[in-house]
């Protein structure tokens, strides 16, 4: 998504960094204990919270003030949202020299027609880009079902190498 998307999503970034910041305090998620960040965290992504999850959560998460939350600060992660949503992804598409898979997941249903037309969009800028809809995964298929995710990755390099 370009930052059009992303704000039609909530995501201020045209709004400036000192918006985008103020949002993402307001929004990161954080938790009073791990069990609970673990949990929630689980259900965020459609996963249940594995030793392997768990282990993901504990390496980006920490103990802050007696509450769970994210380690990156909300600035770095302002400026970094910034930086890749200035880029053009058409653009991006077109410059593409190396096929490429883009996995789309189709859950939440209420982000689709937001985020179906991007990810359409991208890959039809490139022929290179071949692109898989995940009707089942949510935002992180790699932590929402690892093996899944892995084996269609390893299937669409074997055919690429």
């Amino acid at each position: 998504l370009d930052a059009d998307g992303r704000g039609m999503l909530g995501m201020p970034l045209g709004a400036g960094r000192d918006a985008l910041i103020a949002w993402l305090r307001e929004n990161s998620p954080h938790f009073p204990d791990w069990d609970t960040a673990i949990n929630a965290l689980a259900e965020m992504v459609g996963t249940q919270p594995t030793p392997v999850f768990e282990a993901y959560v504990r390496d980006v998460f920490a103990d802050v003030d007696g509450e769970i939350r994210e380690t990156t600060p909300v600035e770095s992660t302002a400026d970094l949202l910034l930086a890749v949503f200035s880029d053009d992804p058409l653009a991006r598409a077109r410059r593409l020299q190396v096929p490429t898979l883009l996995i789309a997941c189709g859950r939440p249903p209420e982000a689709r027609p937001i985020k179906e037309p991007a990810w359409t969009a991208f890959a039809n800028a490139s022929p290179l880009v071949e692109l898989h809809v995940a009707e089942q995964w949510t935002h992180n298929p790699i932590l929402q079902d690892p093996e899944t995710a892995g084996q269609l990755i390893a299937d669409w390099l074997a055919r690429h190498l």
